[in-house]
């Protein structure tokens, strides 16, 4: 059986929206597709002629049997809702992509509403909303989520009418706010069996653009689910794809960009799937991070590795040096060094001071020799500045990027991480900061951007993977080097 997208929704004359937007995108996505058409102009079809041809594809022939169903717009009614839903029991073995764009929220009313909420969202794989839709399906008043935490708030409260996953797009909290052009927005998935929260940063070339890539996004999850069973993954590669979309004109979302590549998706993902099996779990868990989430690491371990990682910052700022010449204009030579001064300021300010919290002076850290596993790091990361092109310097910077923001994210999250009373609970808050997470969003853009510049081949793709592979055996043995000091001593 041919596994395909089944959409449900309107024709938008401009294919901006609805069923010929849809289409593309699952063109882009290389997913075949099918539909119903339940809206054209200002005529909508009878929901009679409309649960028929759900009940026909759904039930007749295995061959056009849809894997997933993705509902967009719908004449906003009971019959509409109810006879959809009742076509949607009758079936089996689909995943269902519901968004809250189905109903017109400003046109439905409150028994509309509780229709929706009851009847399809207890059936759905993922519901979407935005911020300002999740609010009135819950009550709210508009404009009341203000930071990330209440945005997972949002989205939990939204999970108990039914749907496995939520994912709840907001737009700097406030979709009515953007003015500026290439606007970042955070995105949050729910998963109401594990509890766990989920954070995707996503872009948007201006504001008319908004609803393009929110229908957009919602097709691109669809299209995703025909290839994974991983929500989460459906979701990564769909804000992959819509800011690739967004970057490739800043003027004219294209949905038909091509996503092959020598890889599949982003490209961070794709290079710690390439690695040894156990390897990224082996640095992310490592008993010196485990010992920090208990508050069990040995206290001279953690003053041993602030020392050196002082140091490590400091080499980190010269390979960053070396790697300027790498630049091709003036604005990027500008970002790059503002770039360093934030990075030496960090040095110089941030991380003497939180070593001074640990009884260690100045004169301590400056005089402190420096490590044979620092020295190897390191030097690496000079060796890839200045022998390689750009994107080889920052790849040997990225599972120090990643690494730090998904053991921070991870150790934040579990309950099992002890909070209070843990003497290293502030670090691990600092690297979970929201400034954190810009800057890790930024970096992750950098390399993308990058990589489509610099990869071309699969013997390309391979090279960059084995400069992220031994950069993460290096921050292993980072974490260990504390038990190896007698070899410094030699």
């Amino acid at each position: 059986m041919t596994s395909r997208v089944l959409t449900i929704g309107g024709i938008d004359l401009k294919g901006k929206i609805g069923i010929l937007a849809d289409i593309k995108v699952l063109s882009a996505f290389q997913v075949e597709a099918s539909s119903i058409i339940t809206s054209s102009c200002s005529y909508k079809l009878p929901s009679s002629i409309i649960s028929k041809q759900l009940n026909q594809l759904l039930t007749e022939g295995r061959s056009l049997k849809p894997t997933v169903i993705r509902i967009g717009i719908i004449p906003t009614s009971r019959d509409f809702i109810t006879e959809i839903a009742a076509a949607l029991r009758n079936a089996t073995e689909y995943k269902l992509v519901v968004d809250t764009a189905t109903i017109s929220l400003p046109k439905a009313d409150q028994n509309t509403i509780k229709i929706f909420r009851n009847y399809l969202l207890p059936m759905a794989t993922i519901h979407i909303s935005t911020v300002d839709e999740a609010q009135k399906l819950l009550g709210k008043a508009s404009d009341s989520i203000r930071t990330q935490t209440e945005l997972h708030e949002l989205a939990k409260g939204i999970a108990e009418f039914g749907a496995r996953y939520v994912l709840v797009k907001g737009t700097n909290m406030n979709p009515a706010a953007i003015t500026d052009a290439n606007v970042n927005g955070v995105a949050v998935l729910y998963d109401s069996i594990s509890g766990d929260c989920y954070e995707f940063t996503h872009h948007y070339a201006n504001k008319e653009t908004i609803p393009i890539l929110y229908n957009a996004l919602s097709a691109a999850i669809a299209a995703g689910l025909v290839k994974t069973t991983s929500v989460y993954d459906a979701c990564e590669d769909a804000m992959y794809y819509i800011n690739k979309a967004v970057r490739k004109n800043t003027d004219i979302v294209n949905l038909l960009h091509p996503l092959k590549t020598p890889w599949n998706g982003p490209l961070l993902k794709a290079v710690k799937a390439n690695l040894p099996i156990g390897l990224w779990d082996k640095y992310v868990n490592h008993p010196f991070v485990r010992g920090m989430a208990k508050g069990t690491l040995e206290k001279e371990a953690f003053i041993y590795f602030l020392k050196q990682d002082f140091l490590y910052l400091q080499n980190a700022a010269r390979a960053a040096a070396l790697a300027v010449n790498k630049y091709d204009s003036m604005d990027s030579i500008q970002k790059a060094v503002r770039g360093i001064y934030s990075l030496t300021d960090e040095v110089q300010y941030v991380h003497l001071q939180y070593c001074a919290k640990w009884g260690i002076s100045k004169e301590e850290v400056l005089s402190t020799q420096e490590s044979v596993y620092n020295i190897a790091y390191t030097r690496f990361l000079m060796d890839k500045a200045a022998s390689g092109d750009l994107l080889d310097a920052k790849m040997a910077f990225a599972p120090c990027m990643l690494g730090y923001h998904e053991i921070a994210l991870q150790l934040l999250n579990d309950p099992a991480t002890k909070r209070d009373g843990n003497p290293y609970w502030d670090w691990i808050s600092q690297y979970a900061s929201d400034q954190s997470k810009k800057s890790y969003a930024q970096g992750v853009a950098e390399l993308e951007e990058l990589a489509e510049k610099y990869i071309g081949s699969i013997e390309r793709f391979n090279e960059v993977c084995k400069i992220f592979e031994q950069a993460t055996k290096l921050e292993i043995m980072f974490w260990e080097q504390y038990n190896h000091r007698a070899e410094d001593e030699l």
